[in-house]
């Protein structure tokens, strides 16, 4: 499962719909033994989270931009 993954590099957010039909959860699993990062489970969405109602879409857009703001604090060389 995922053989390449140790050739990821960069800074991972994965936002986790907590009723996802179609994403394995063990799939996110494996990806997130990577070093850099971080997994968001968003309660009570599905499968696409930006189409979702806005109280949960928004949770989505902010741990986005927390993460950019986050990740651009601890490498200012990198443009995010």
């Amino acid at each position: 499962m995922l053989k390449n993954k140790h050739k990821i590099n960069i800074p991972l957010l994965i936002l986790q719909a907590e009723k996802d039909n179609i994403v394995k959860k063990e799939g996110i699993d494996v990806l997130c033994e990577t070093e850099d990062c971080k997994r968001v489970i968003l309660k009570n969405s599905k499968h696409e989270i930006f189409m979702e109602r806005d109280n949960i879409r928004n949770i989505a857009l902010q741990q986005v931009l927390d993460y950019i703001k986050e990740c651009r604090s601890k490498d200012k060389s990198k443009i995010f």
